[in-house]
């Protein structure tokens, strides 16, 4: 799998890099990037100059699909925040599985560890589809907080909670059943790919039954098995790949 290479060496200095990325940003569209700060809860008070402030600190990076973000164990370099398109986010199960904890979109924040000094990545980080990400160094990160102290407290809150959600929902998985595990899944993207129609809510992100496997924990013909029986029993309908959850009123 392909490695994301980090921008700057961790040496140098936040200023210098608002100062050499400031016309790269401009470029690559400002506004979706202040829209997509917008949608991250730590950013949420933040005027349009203070955002604009933020911009300037960090990159706008493309990044191909199947790219590999950072893995588990490596120095937390970077925190991104997808701007569009989507990451997966896992860790290795003990025998040796990729256990997908979550799909992240716009709105999410990956590698939060990146918020404080010295710590590593507790999962691994890959591009689901291509997908644009803004990025922000430990320098830059340091600088953040620097201007604005209250940041600080909600970043290291919200890395807090993220790595708390990870590892109950690894728990409630382990006592659901294959079924319950699938719909749990299907309905946590709709929340976040979610697509309202006349015939229910579409995923709109392209699943395979191996993608549904990792995310589930579970074995790529157990899915196929449970997809067929929510088929059959019309709580969902696949078009294209992309899945439709019936409403319960809609299936009955």
């Amino acid at each position: 799998m392909p490695r994301f290479t980090p921008a700057l060496p961790m040496q140098v200095s936040a200023a210098a890099m608002m100062k050499s990325r400031d016309t790269h940003l401009r470029r690559s569209g400002w506004k979706l990037g202040i829209e997509c700060l917008r949608l991250i809860p730590i950013f949420a008070t933040f005027s349009d100059a203070d955002l604009h402030t933020v911009m300037g600190m960090g990159r706008i990076v493309h990044v191909a699909k199947g790219t590999l973000l950072f893995a588990e164990g490596d120095q937390a370099h970077e925190v991104f925040f997808p701007k569009a398109g989507s990451l997966r986010v896992y860790r290795m199960s003990e025998d040796g599985r990729e256990l997908t904890l979550d799909i992240p979109g716009p709105g999410s924040i990956v590698g939060p560890e990146a918020f404080l000094p010295g710590e590593t990545y507790r999962t691994t980080a890959a591009a689901f589809t291509d997908v644009c990400v803004l990025g922000f160094t430990r320098p830059a990160v340091d600088e953040l907080f620097r201007r604005y102290p209250e940041l600080g407290l909600k970043a290291v809150q919200s890395m807090s909670r993220a790595l708390s959600d990870a590892t109950e929902a690894l728990a409630r998985v382990a006592l659901m059943s294959a079924r319950e595990r699938v719909m749990a899944a299907l309905e946590r993207l709709a929340g976040t790919y979610g697509r309202g129609g006349r015939t229910g809510v579409c995923l709109d992100l392209a699943l395979t039954h191996q993608d549904m496997a990792s995310l589930t924990g579970l074995s790529r013909q157990t899915v196929t098995t449970v997809l067929s029986e929510l088929r059959s029993e019309g709580r969902i309908t696949v078009l294209r790949r992309r899945i439709w959850l019936k409403e319960p009123e809609m299936a009955s």
